[in-house]
């Protein structure tokens, strides 16, 4: 209970606070002024009358006077409620929780209902974020290893530094694990490769192709919140979808990075990214303070080494990818690709079986190829063949010709 006073001090709040509603020519932005004396009211109940008073004025002042806005203008407040304990609740830095608490602020004081929309948005988002959240790292060598040779065939040197490199990872206490590079031209298995690691280690995976990238800063920085449509950079974004800050993340094509741009040098970008010493103090735009990316496994990959900027070549440990040799490539077919194109069309392993002379023939026309992705293609295509003839009810004839055509 309060005494006379204070109910005298309450009723004459409300008289002045029904005043600036019922009058028309009060714009929305004069009822900040009772802010201050919202939050000096302690009675729960009188409190309780004013935020329904709140939820009146934005009702009638902001969203007009049309049948279901009042209702709709006191769910804005509760929602704007739920997401101060969300606020809260979140380990973010203080300097940009107190930004957005500000806006969530001003939104309960009456603002349009787009701008309630876009703020609710904005937290939502920020939340997300997962800060701090590392997903615990524990290396078995010897799992790793039965992954590697089950993802793929050969590759034995490679697969050999890839086990040294996850060896090491959870033995850094200090400092970062190198940055790889996979090197070797297309179709070798590089993306694959990264994507291995990422399951050796247990955490999320996250790409971005960079070759040709005319917009960099805007791509990995993002918008400032203050533009309309704005988003956070691309590993605010990755680390929200993964739900943790350690995520194997891949650079794909290095090589092929655009040097100079009227929105800025990728390189440049670059090298802020992979840099270990301003890892920590990588800025997004979105959230306008610095976000450590530094727990981050970076992996990139390259066709030629020749091409990669000398400012980001010497930050990298490179693992020359070779390809397959012929003899390789014919295990691969019979093993590999034609039990993967049998399982993906739904047809029987039994009924699509290669002679070695086919094979052969495969394998001499994709001579001059390093990697897989022409051989997967024409084994994709002779499946499409088998499926279209057994429709049609006839046998299908595989013969020389028949894998010339299809190449």
């Amino acid at each position: 209970m309060y005494n006379s006073a204070g109910k005298n001090f309450h009723r004459k709040l409300m008289i002045v606070f029904m005043f600036f509603c019922y009058s028309p020519s009060v714009k929305p932005g004069i009822f900040s002024i009772f802010t201050s004396a919202i939050n000096n009211v302690v009675d729960i109940t009188f409190r309780e009358v004013i935020r329904t008073s709140i939820a009146w004025y934005m009702a009638h002042k902001v969203f007009g006077y049309q049948d279901g806005f009042y209702d709709q203008a006191r769910e804005v407040v509760r929602q704007i409620d739920a997401l101060k304990m969300k606020l809260n609740d979140c380990k973010a830095p203080d300097g940009v929780k107190s930004q957005l608490g500000s806006k969530l602020q001003a939104a309960t004081l009456g603002i349009c209902k787009e701008e309630c929309l876009d703020i609710s948005h904005e937290v939502l988002r920020f939340c997300q974020i997962p800060w701090g959240v590392k997903k615990p790292i524990k290396i078995d060598i010897v799992t790793a290893a039965k992954l590697l040779d089950s993802t793929h065939f050969g590759l034995e040197s490679v697969k050999e530094r890839v086990l040294d490199y996850l060896s090491i990872v959870d033995n850094f206490r200090d400092g970062h694990p190198p940055i790889l590079c996979l090197l070797g031209p297309p179709g070798v298995g590089k993306t694959s490769i990264a994507q291995s690691i990422a399951q050796c280690l247990g955490v999320g995976f996250g790409m971005v192709k960079v070759s040709g990238m005319t917009d960099a800063d805007v791509f990995f920085r993002g918008f400032h919140s203050a533009y309309m449509a704005s988003n956070p950079g691309f590993f605010v974004n990755t680390f929200s979808q993964v739900g943790h800050i350690n995520p194997v993340i891949l650079l794909d094509e290095i090589d092929k990075v655009t040097s100079h741009s009227h929105h800025g040098s990728a390189a440049g970008i670059l090298l802020d990214i992979l840099d270990p010493c301003c890892q920590a103090l990588f800025k997004d735009n979105w959230l306008g303070v610095p976000f450590d990316i530094s727990h981050a496994f970076f992996i990139t990959t390259a066709n030629d080494y020749k091409n990669i900027p000398i400012s980001l070549y010497d930050r990298m440990e490179f693992i020359h990818i070779a390809g397959y040799t012929p003899d390789e490539k014919k295990i691969l077919i019979k093993k590999y690709l034609v039990p993967k194109m049998c399982q993906n069309l739904r047809i029987d392993p039994e009924a699509l079986i290669l002679s070695d002379d086919i094979i052969d023939v495969i394998v001499d026309l994709d001579k001059g190829n390093c990697g897989v992705r022409d051989l997967n293609r024409m084994v994709s295509r002779l499946g499409e063949k088998y499926v279209r003839a057994s429709k049609a009810g006839a046998p299908l004839a595989i013969t020389p010709e028949l894998i010339h055509s299809i190449s």
